[in-house]
C-alpha cells in the first residue's frame, strides 16, 4: 500500500496550499484597490419631489429647462480654462447624472464667468445666477460651493436648485464626501498584502462619489448604508 503521506503526496498538498494563500493575497490587494474608496451622507434641507414640484408648477407635457452654473470651488481647484476647472467639471457630470436618474427634462451646463460675490451669494439669494437665469429663459438654475475640504481624503459641497421666476429653493443639500483608501491600502502595506504605502487620493473619485450621493437624495432615493445621515 502507498504511504498516503509520501514526499510527492507532501509536495502536491504545500504547493495547493501556497497557491491557495498568494490568491487570497492577490485578492485582498485587489479589493484594496477595487472595493475600498469612498463614503458620502448627504443632509436636504428643502427637500421637495422635483418631478412633483415641475408638474404642478408647468404641467406634465412641459419641457423645463434646467441651468447648472459651474459649482464655486476655491482657487487651488479653479482652472484657467473650462477644460481644467474642477468647477465645471462637477457640473457636468452633475448633468449626466440628473439624466440618468431622469429628474429633469432639459439640463444645459451654463459656461458662464464667475462674477464677484458669487460664493458669497450661495447663501444670500444667488442674485446674479437668478439673474443670468432669466435672461436666458432658463425654468431652474442649479447652483453648488464646495465648502471646505480636510486635505485630499475629504470634501463638503452644497447644491440648490431653484425656480427661476418665482425665486424658490425647491432642494437644497449639502453632501460630505471622503476617502478610506489611504488608510486600507496602508493597512495592506503593513501586512506585506500591498509593496506601497499610498499618499494621493484622486479628487475625480471623490466627485463622482458627490454626484452620486447628491442627484440620488434629490431624486428621492434613500440611502441605506450605514453612513447615511
Amino acid at each position: 500500500m502507498k504511504n498516503p503521506f509520501s514526499s510527492n503526496f507532501c509536495v502536491s498538498i504545500l504547493t495547493i496550499s501556497l497557491a491557495a494563500f498568494f490568491s487570497s493575497c492577490s485578492y485582498v490587494r485587489q479589493t484594496a484597490y477595487d472595493s475600498t474608496g469612498e463614503l458620502c451622507r448627504t443632509r436636504a434641507f428643502v427637500q421637495n419631489d422635483i418631478p412633483s414640484y415641475v408638474r404642478q408648477r408647468f404641467g406634465s407635457q412641459s419641457q423645463v429647462r434646467t441651468a447648472i452654473l459651474p459649482l464655486s470651488v476655491s482657487a487651488n481647484f479653479a482652472g484657467k480654462t473650462p477644460e481644467t476647472d474642477f468647477g465645471v467639471y462637477l457640473a457636468k457630470e452633475l448633468q449626466a447624472e440628473i439624466f440618468s436618474q431622469e429628474l429633469l427634462p432639459l439640463v444645459e451646463v451654463a459656461l458662464r464667468p464667475d462674477w464677484p460675490g458669487k460664493q458669497a451669494e450661495f447663501f444670500s439669494g444667488n442674485y446674479g445666477a437668478l439673474q443670468f437665469a432669466r435672461e436666458a429663459s432658463y425654468d431652474f438654475v442649479l447652483v453648488g460651493l464646495v465648502e471646505k475640504t480636510s486635505g485630499p481624503e475629504k470634501f463638503v459641497v452644497s447644491t440648490k436648485l431653484i425656480e427661476v421666476e418665482a425665486g424658490i429653493t425647491v432642494w437644497y443639500g449639502q453632501t460630505e464626501v471622503s476617502s478610506l483608501r489611504n488608510d486600507v491600502q496602508k493597512s495592506a502595506s503593513f501586512f506585506g498584502l500591498e509593496d506601497r504605502t499610498p499618499n494621493y487620493i484622486n479628487i475625480y473619485d471623490l466627485a463622482a462619489e458627490f454626484v452620486k450621493c447628491t442627484v440620488k437624495k434629490m431624486a428621492g432615493v434613500e440611502d441605506k448604508s450605514w453612513f447615511s445621515w
